[in-house]
Protein backbone atom coordinates (compact mmCIF):
# COMPACT_ATOMS: atom_id res chain seq x y z
CA UNK A 1 0.00 0.00 0.00
CA UNK A 2 2.76 2.60 1.14
CA UNK A 3 4.62 2.01 -2.24
CA UNK A 4 1.53 2.46 -4.26
CA UNK A 5 0.69 5.82 -2.73
CA UNK A 6 4.29 6.79 -3.73
CA UNK A 7 3.88 5.85 -7.50
CA UNK A 8 0.41 7.98 -6.93
CA UNK A 9 2.56 10.57 -5.88
CA UNK A 10 4.83 10.12 -8.18
CA UNK A 11 2.47 10.13 -11.30
CA UNK A 12 0.12 13.27 -10.14
CA UNK A 13 3.64 15.49 -9.51
CA UNK A 14 3.81 14.33 -13.32
CA UNK A 15 0.54 15.45 -14.64
CA UNK A 16 1.01 18.96 -12.60
CA UNK A 17 3.59 19.73 -15.02
CA UNK A 18 1.19 18.46 -17.71
CA UNK A 19 -0.92 21.61 -16.37
CA UNK A 20 2.10 23.43 -16.05
CA UNK A 21 2.68 23.32 -19.69
CA UNK A 22 -0.77 23.69 -20.97
CA UNK A 23 -0.39 27.67 -19.50
CA UNK A 24 2.84 28.01 -20.61
CA UNK A 25 1.54 27.56 -24.28
CA UNK A 26 -1.66 30.20 -23.19
CA UNK A 27 1.72 32.33 -22.39
CA UNK A 28 3.36 31.78 -26.10
CA UNK A 29 0.40 32.30 -27.68
CA UNK A 30 -0.86 35.16 -25.85
CA UNK A 31 2.80 37.04 -27.00
CA UNK A 32 1.48 36.29 -30.62
CA UNK A 33 -1.14 38.76 -29.62
CA UNK A 34 0.36 41.14 -27.41
CA UNK A 35 4.35 41.07 -26.61
CA UNK A 36 5.02 40.83 -22.59
CA UNK A 37 7.64 42.42 -21.32
CA UNK A 38 10.03 39.83 -19.94
CA UNK A 39 8.95 36.99 -21.74
CA UNK A 40 11.44 35.89 -24.90
CA UNK A 41 9.76 34.08 -27.14
CA UNK A 42 12.07 31.33 -27.50
CA UNK A 43 13.62 31.31 -24.27
CA UNK A 44 10.01 29.99 -22.85
CA UNK A 45 9.26 28.09 -25.62
CA UNK A 46 12.66 26.40 -24.49
CA UNK A 47 11.11 26.29 -20.99
CA UNK A 48 7.71 24.48 -22.23
CA UNK A 49 9.20 22.00 -24.57
CA UNK A 50 12.05 20.68 -21.71
CA UNK A 51 9.07 20.96 -19.04
CA UNK A 52 6.86 18.69 -21.44
CA UNK A 53 9.16 16.07 -22.42
CA UNK A 54 11.27 15.61 -18.91
CA UNK A 55 8.77 16.88 -16.80
CA UNK A 56 5.57 15.13 -17.65
CA UNK A 57 6.12 12.66 -20.33
CA UNK A 58 9.74 11.12 -18.91
CA UNK A 59 8.17 11.26 -14.95
CA UNK A 60 5.44 9.88 -16.33
CA UNK A 61 7.04 7.36 -17.97
CA UNK A 62 9.23 6.67 -14.97
CA UNK A 63 6.47 6.05 -12.26
CA UNK A 64 5.30 3.70 -14.70
CA UNK A 65 8.27 1.54 -15.45
CA UNK A 66 9.25 0.88 -12.37
CA UNK A 67 5.26 0.57 -10.85
CA UNK A 68 5.30 -2.47 -13.21
CA UNK A 69 8.70 -3.52 -14.39
CA UNK A 70 10.60 -3.58 -11.39
CA UNK A 71 9.80 -6.04 -8.56
CA UNK A 72 8.86 -4.59 -5.10
CA UNK A 73 11.83 -5.60 -3.57
CA UNK A 74 14.01 -3.16 -5.85
CA UNK A 75 12.00 -0.50 -6.64
CA UNK A 76 11.04 0.12 -2.61
CA UNK A 77 14.32 0.84 -2.66
CA UNK A 78 15.99 4.49 -1.29
CA UNK A 79 17.79 4.21 -4.99
CA UNK A 80 14.67 5.04 -6.86
CA UNK A 81 13.06 7.72 -4.47
CA UNK A 82 16.13 9.73 -4.92
CA UNK A 83 16.57 9.21 -8.59
CA UNK A 84 13.28 11.28 -8.52
CA UNK A 85 14.03 13.82 -6.79
CA UNK A 86 16.88 14.59 -8.29
CA UNK A 87 15.53 14.35 -11.76
CA UNK A 88 12.70 16.97 -9.97
CA UNK A 89 15.39 19.39 -9.46
CA UNK A 90 16.79 19.12 -13.27
CA UNK A 91 13.80 19.77 -14.37
CA UNK A 92 12.85 22.41 -11.83
CA UNK A 93 16.36 23.55 -12.47
CA UNK A 94 15.58 24.16 -16.40
CA UNK A 95 12.03 25.75 -15.65
CA UNK A 96 14.06 28.47 -13.69
CA UNK A 97 17.01 28.89 -15.89
CA UNK A 98 15.41 28.45 -19.73
CA UNK A 99 13.50 31.84 -19.37
CA UNK A 100 15.86 34.21 -18.33
CA UNK A 101 18.60 33.31 -21.23
CA UNK A 102 17.77 30.20 -23.00
CA UNK A 103 20.60 27.72 -23.93
CA UNK A 104 23.57 29.01 -21.38
CA UNK A 105 25.74 27.87 -18.52
CA UNK A 106 23.12 26.93 -15.68
CA UNK A 107 20.57 25.74 -18.53
CA UNK A 108 22.98 23.38 -20.16
CA UNK A 109 24.14 22.08 -16.46
CA UNK A 110 20.47 21.29 -15.45
CA UNK A 111 19.31 19.55 -18.91
CA UNK A 112 22.98 17.50 -18.95
CA UNK A 113 22.16 16.58 -15.33
CA UNK A 114 18.75 15.00 -16.82
CA UNK A 115 20.46 13.36 -19.33
CA UNK A 116 22.96 11.62 -16.77
CA UNK A 117 20.85 10.57 -14.41
CA UNK A 118 18.41 9.02 -17.54
CA UNK A 119 21.15 6.87 -18.36
CA UNK A 120 20.88 6.05 -14.05
CA UNK A 121 17.53 4.98 -14.85
CA UNK A 122 18.25 3.04 -18.05
CA UNK A 123 20.40 0.98 -15.94
CA UNK A 124 18.30 0.53 -13.13
CA UNK A 125 15.69 -1.35 -15.11
CA UNK A 126 17.88 -3.29 -16.94
CA UNK A 127 19.70 -4.70 -14.22
CA UNK A 128 16.81 -5.03 -11.71
CA UNK A 129 14.27 -6.10 -14.58
CA UNK A 130 16.11 -8.93 -15.16
CA UNK A 131 13.11 -11.16 -13.31
CA UNK A 132 11.36 -14.14 -14.24
CA UNK A 133 8.14 -12.30 -14.80
CA UNK A 134 9.56 -9.86 -17.43
CA UNK A 135 11.57 -12.86 -19.37
CA UNK A 136 10.83 -13.06 -22.85
CA UNK A 137 7.63 -10.67 -22.56
CA UNK A 138 7.00 -8.22 -25.17
CA UNK A 139 5.95 -5.60 -23.08
CA UNK A 140 9.79 -5.85 -21.67
CA UNK A 141 11.12 -6.31 -24.87
CA UNK A 142 9.75 -3.32 -25.79
CA UNK A 143 10.63 -1.31 -22.67
CA UNK A 144 14.59 -2.19 -23.47
CA UNK A 145 14.43 -0.56 -26.84
CA UNK A 146 12.80 2.30 -25.56
CA UNK A 147 15.42 3.16 -23.01
CA UNK A 148 18.32 2.44 -25.94
CA UNK A 149 16.61 4.95 -27.92
CA UNK A 150 16.09 7.51 -24.92
CA UNK A 151 20.14 7.06 -24.36
CA UNK A 152 20.53 7.39 -28.36
CA UNK A 153 18.28 10.85 -28.23
CA UNK A 154 20.41 12.59 -25.91
CA UNK A 155 23.16 12.76 -28.89
CA UNK A 156 21.10 15.44 -30.04
CA UNK A 157 21.75 18.01 -27.49
CA UNK A 158 24.72 17.42 -26.94
CA UNK A 159 25.96 17.72 -30.92
CA UNK A 160 23.71 20.85 -30.55
CA UNK A 161 26.17 22.30 -27.73
CA UNK A 162 28.73 21.74 -30.31
CA UNK A 163 27.07 22.85 -32.73
CA UNK A 164 26.28 26.53 -31.12
CA UNK A 165 29.86 26.81 -29.72
CA UNK A 166 31.68 26.46 -33.81
CA UNK A 167 28.67 29.32 -34.95
CA UNK A 168 26.76 27.18 -36.71
CA UNK A 169 23.54 27.74 -35.09
CA UNK A 170 22.19 29.52 -38.21
CA UNK A 171 23.17 26.61 -40.43
CA UNK A 172 21.66 23.18 -41.25
CA UNK A 173 22.94 21.68 -38.70
CA UNK A 174 21.46 23.21 -35.86
CA UNK A 175 17.89 21.79 -37.30
CA UNK A 176 19.23 18.61 -37.78
CA UNK A 177 20.28 18.18 -34.58
CA UNK A 178 17.10 19.04 -33.18
CA UNK A 179 14.87 17.27 -35.29
CA UNK A 180 17.51 14.04 -34.25
CA UNK A 181 16.28 14.27 -30.66
CA UNK A 182 12.74 15.22 -31.55
CA UNK A 183 13.10 11.67 -33.89
CA UNK A 184 14.43 9.40 -31.26
CA UNK A 185 12.37 11.03 -28.42
CA UNK A 186 9.07 10.76 -30.50
CA UNK A 187 9.36 7.78 -32.23
CA UNK A 188 11.67 5.63 -30.25
CA UNK A 189 11.55 6.61 -26.33
CA UNK A 190 7.92 7.56 -26.15
CA UNK A 191 6.45 5.04 -28.74
CA UNK A 192 8.13 1.59 -27.52
CA UNK A 193 7.86 2.57 -23.80
CA UNK A 194 4.12 3.35 -24.42
CA UNK A 195 4.06 -0.33 -26.40
CA UNK A 196 5.72 -1.87 -23.91
CA UNK A 197 2.72 -0.69 -20.96
CA UNK A 198 0.11 -1.66 -23.33
CA UNK A 199 1.82 -5.13 -23.96
CA UNK A 200 2.17 -4.99 -19.79
CA UNK A 201 -1.46 -4.56 -19.65
CA UNK A 202 -2.39 -7.07 -21.86
CA UNK A 203 -0.45 -9.76 -19.92
CA UNK A 204 -1.36 -8.53 -16.63
CA UNK A 205 -4.82 -8.88 -17.48
CA UNK A 206 -4.40 -12.28 -18.94
CA UNK A 207 -5.71 -10.83 -22.39
CA UNK A 208 -4.56 -13.23 -24.98
CA UNK A 209 -3.15 -12.35 -27.94
CA UNK A 210 0.08 -13.44 -30.59
CA UNK A 211 3.03 -12.55 -29.02
CA UNK A 212 5.25 -13.77 -31.90
CA UNK A 213 3.34 -11.50 -33.99
CA UNK A 214 3.81 -8.81 -31.51
CA UNK A 215 7.27 -9.74 -31.00
CA UNK A 216 7.44 -9.41 -35.06
CA UNK A 217 6.18 -5.64 -34.97
CA UNK A 218 8.12 -4.48 -32.50
CA UNK A 219 11.43 -5.50 -33.87
CA UNK A 220 9.65 -3.87 -37.55
CA UNK A 221 9.17 -0.87 -35.87
CA UNK A 222 12.68 -1.12 -34.03
CA UNK A 223 14.49 -1.29 -37.49
CA UNK A 224 12.43 0.82 -38.79
CA UNK A 225 13.32 3.71 -36.23
CA UNK A 226 17.29 4.54 -37.27
CA UNK A 227 17.16 4.83 -40.59
CA UNK A 228 13.61 6.78 -40.74
CA UNK A 229 15.42 9.54 -39.01
CA UNK A 230 16.01 10.43 -42.79
CA UNK A 231 12.17 11.29 -42.95
CA UNK A 232 13.53 14.34 -40.71
CA UNK A 233 16.15 15.28 -43.02
CA UNK A 234 14.33 15.51 -46.28
CA UNK A 235 13.74 19.49 -46.31
CA UNK A 236 17.58 20.13 -46.74
CA UNK A 237 17.01 18.78 -49.38
CA UNK A 238 19.41 15.70 -49.51
CA UNK A 239 20.51 12.75 -52.21
CA UNK A 240 17.88 11.11 -53.75
CA UNK A 241 19.45 8.02 -51.75
CA UNK A 242 17.90 9.46 -48.43
CA UNK A 243 14.78 9.84 -49.98
CA UNK A 244 15.10 6.04 -50.79
CA UNK A 245 15.98 5.72 -47.13
CA UNK A 246 13.20 7.07 -45.71
CA UNK A 247 10.78 6.06 -48.51
CA UNK A 248 11.48 2.11 -47.11
CA UNK A 249 11.92 3.14 -43.41
CA UNK A 250 8.26 4.46 -43.88
CA UNK A 251 6.36 1.78 -45.34
CA UNK A 252 8.43 -0.66 -42.62
CA UNK A 253 6.45 1.53 -40.27
CA UNK A 254 3.66 1.25 -42.29
CA UNK A 255 3.54 -2.39 -42.60
CA UNK A 256 4.23 -2.98 -38.74
CA UNK A 257 1.72 -0.55 -37.80
CA UNK A 258 -1.24 -3.04 -40.02
CA UNK A 259 0.44 -6.07 -38.16
CA UNK A 260 -0.61 -3.83 -34.77
CA UNK A 261 -4.04 -3.03 -36.25
CA UNK A 262 -4.45 -6.42 -36.90
CA UNK A 263 -3.77 -7.18 -33.40
CA UNK A 264 -5.81 -4.49 -31.96
CA UNK A 265 -8.55 -5.97 -33.60
CA UNK A 266 -8.22 -9.11 -32.24
CA UNK A 267 -8.06 -8.05 -28.48
CA UNK A 268 -9.94 -4.81 -28.49
CA UNK A 269 -13.37 -7.21 -26.75
CA UNK A 270 -10.86 -8.68 -24.24
CA UNK A 271 -9.93 -5.10 -23.30
CA UNK A 272 -12.96 -3.60 -23.11
CA UNK A 273 -14.06 -5.78 -20.64
CA UNK A 274 -11.15 -5.96 -18.28
CA UNK A 275 -10.58 -1.82 -17.41
CA UNK A 276 -12.97 0.49 -16.84
CA UNK A 277 -14.51 2.34 -19.80
CA UNK A 278 -12.58 6.17 -19.11
CA UNK A 279 -9.12 4.20 -19.12
CA UNK A 280 -10.50 1.77 -22.35
CA UNK A 281 -11.60 4.99 -24.62
CA UNK A 282 -8.39 7.06 -22.96
CA UNK A 283 -5.97 4.38 -24.25
CA UNK A 284 -7.96 2.90 -27.44
CA UNK A 285 -8.04 6.21 -28.79
CA UNK A 286 -4.53 6.95 -28.22
CA UNK A 287 -3.46 3.79 -30.09
CA UNK A 288 -5.45 4.71 -33.28
CA UNK A 289 -4.01 8.13 -33.24
CA UNK A 290 -0.18 6.00 -33.43
CA UNK A 291 -1.82 4.68 -36.33
CA UNK A 292 -2.67 7.53 -38.09
CA UNK A 293 1.35 9.07 -36.74
CA UNK A 294 2.88 6.25 -39.02
CA UNK A 295 0.32 7.09 -41.77
CA UNK A 296 1.60 10.29 -42.10
CA UNK A 297 5.16 9.90 -41.03
CA UNK A 298 4.76 8.00 -44.27
CA UNK A 299 3.33 10.33 -46.34
CA UNK A 300 6.26 12.34 -45.45
CA UNK A 301 8.52 10.40 -47.42
CA UNK A 302 6.87 12.03 -50.37
CA UNK A 303 8.98 14.78 -51.16
CA UNK A 304 6.49 16.85 -51.92
CA UNK A 305 4.89 16.41 -48.45
CA UNK A 306 7.95 16.35 -46.95
CA UNK A 307 8.92 20.04 -48.11
CA UNK A 308 5.10 21.34 -47.72
CA UNK A 309 5.79 20.42 -44.00
CA UNK A 310 8.66 22.16 -43.16
CA UNK A 311 7.44 25.16 -44.92
CA UNK A 312 4.02 25.04 -43.45
CA UNK A 313 5.50 25.72 -39.53
CA UNK A 314 1.68 24.92 -38.40
CA UNK A 315 1.61 21.76 -39.96
CA UNK A 316 4.75 20.43 -38.20
CA UNK A 317 3.58 21.61 -34.66
CA UNK A 318 -0.03 20.21 -35.27
CA UNK A 319 1.38 17.17 -36.06
CA UNK A 320 3.77 17.37 -32.58
CA UNK A 321 0.92 18.50 -30.69
CA UNK A 322 -1.24 14.82 -32.63
CA UNK A 323 1.77 12.71 -31.49
CA UNK A 324 2.61 14.47 -28.07
CA UNK A 325 -1.19 15.05 -26.76
CA UNK A 326 -3.12 12.99 -28.74
CA UNK A 327 -0.82 9.60 -28.44
CA UNK A 328 1.46 10.29 -25.73
CA UNK A 329 -0.63 12.44 -23.10
CA UNK A 330 -3.84 10.34 -23.86
CA UNK A 331 -2.56 7.59 -23.17
CA UNK A 332 -0.47 8.28 -19.90
CA UNK A 333 -4.04 9.86 -18.50
CA UNK A 334 -5.73 6.62 -19.34
CA UNK A 335 -2.74 4.15 -17.89
CA UNK A 336 -2.99 6.54 -14.94
CA UNK A 337 -6.36 6.26 -14.59
CA UNK A 338 -6.14 2.32 -14.99
CA UNK A 339 -3.75 2.14 -12.40
CA UNK A 340 -6.51 4.00 -10.24
CA UNK A 341 -3.56 7.01 -9.33
CA UNK A 342 -5.63 9.92 -10.69
CA UNK A 343 -9.23 7.20 -11.59
CA UNK A 344 -10.96 10.77 -12.45
CA UNK A 345 -13.95 8.75 -11.60
CA UNK A 346 -16.41 12.17 -10.57
CA UNK A 347 -18.40 13.60 -13.40
CA UNK A 348 -16.42 16.99 -12.66
CA UNK A 349 -13.00 15.21 -13.70
CA UNK A 350 -14.20 13.68 -16.49
CA UNK A 351 -16.33 16.29 -17.87
CA UNK A 352 -13.20 18.43 -17.52
CA UNK A 353 -10.72 15.47 -19.05
CA UNK A 354 -13.11 15.12 -21.79
CA UNK A 355 -13.08 19.12 -22.55
CA UNK A 356 -9.34 19.15 -22.71
CA UNK A 357 -9.35 16.64 -25.65
CA UNK A 358 -11.97 18.33 -27.38
CA UNK A 359 -10.41 21.52 -27.49
CA UNK A 360 -7.14 19.89 -28.13
CA UNK A 361 -8.95 18.63 -31.64
CA UNK A 362 -10.12 22.14 -32.14
CA UNK A 363 -6.96 23.68 -31.83
CA UNK A 364 -5.70 21.14 -34.13
CA UNK A 365 -8.38 21.71 -36.26
CA UNK A 366 -7.64 25.63 -36.37
CA UNK A 367 -3.89 24.95 -36.61
CA UNK A 368 -4.25 23.01 -40.01
CA UNK A 369 -6.94 24.96 -41.31
CA UNK A 370 -5.36 28.24 -41.27
CA UNK A 371 -2.50 27.67 -43.97
CA UNK A 372 -4.76 25.25 -46.08
CA UNK A 373 -7.66 27.97 -46.67
CA UNK A 374 -4.55 30.53 -47.27
CA UNK A 375 -2.86 27.79 -49.95
CA UNK A 376 -5.81 26.97 -51.12
CA UNK A 377 -7.14 30.41 -52.22
CA UNK A 378 -10.38 30.02 -50.44
CA UNK A 379 -10.64 32.47 -47.40
CA UNK A 380 -8.74 33.59 -44.67
CA UNK A 381 -9.18 32.98 -40.93
CA UNK A 382 -9.74 35.77 -39.52
CA UNK A 383 -8.24 36.70 -35.88
CA UNK A 384 -6.39 33.45 -36.15
CA UNK A 385 -3.89 34.22 -33.52
CA UNK A 386 -6.71 34.98 -30.92
CA UNK A 387 -9.16 31.74 -31.46
CA UNK A 388 -5.90 29.58 -31.32
CA UNK A 389 -5.02 31.64 -27.95
CA UNK A 390 -8.60 30.90 -26.40
CA UNK A 391 -8.57 27.37 -27.78
CA UNK A 392 -5.02 26.93 -25.55
CA UNK A 393 -6.57 28.57 -22.78
CA UNK A 394 -9.44 26.76 -22.81
CA UNK A 395 -7.27 23.78 -22.65
CA UNK A 396 -5.42 24.90 -19.62
CA UNK A 397 -8.42 25.54 -17.62
CA UNK A 398 -10.19 22.38 -18.51
CA UNK A 399 -6.67 20.80 -17.48
CA UNK A 400 -6.40 22.23 -14.37
CA UNK A 401 -9.81 21.24 -13.34
CA UNK A 402 -9.42 17.53 -14.20
CA UNK A 403 -5.69 17.71 -12.19
CA UNK A 404 -7.81 19.27 -9.31
CA UNK A 405 -10.79 16.66 -9.70
CA UNK A 406 -8.41 13.51 -9.98
CA UNK A 407 -6.04 14.68 -7.47
CA UNK A 408 -9.05 14.98 -5.21
CA UNK A 409 -10.42 11.38 -6.33
CA UNK A 410 -7.20 9.50 -6.23
CA UNK A 411 -6.42 10.90 -2.89
CA UNK A 412 -9.64 9.90 -1.78
CA UNK A 413 -9.44 6.56 -3.41
CA UNK A 414 -5.90 5.99 -1.12
CA UNK A 415 -8.23 7.26 2.47
CA UNK A 416 -11.20 4.94 1.59
CA UNK A 417 -8.41 1.53 0.83
CA UNK A 418 -6.55 2.74 4.24
CA UNK A 419 -9.60 2.27 6.67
Amino acid sequence: MEINRRFAAWAKISFGYFVLIGFLGALLRYVFIQPVPGVNYKYFLHAHSHAAFLGWIFNALYVAIVADFIPGRHSGKRKYRLLFVLLQISVAGMLLTFPLKGYYRDSIIFSTLHVLLSYVFAIYVFRDGRTEENRNTVSFLAIKISLIFMAISSLGPFALGVIMAKGLSDTHWYNLAIYYYLHFQYNGWFVFAILGLFFRLLENRGIIFSRRKAGLFIWLMAFATVPAYALSALWVPPPREVFAVGFAAGAMQLGAAGMFVYLLRAIVPQLKSAISKLAFNAILLSLLVFILKNILQFASAFEQVSLLAYQTRNYVIAYLHMTFIGFCSLFLTGWFIYKKWMPFDTKIARASLVLFFVFFAVSELILVLYPTLIMLKIAVLSNYVHWIFIATVLMAVWLLGAFIAGFYSGSRKFKDESH
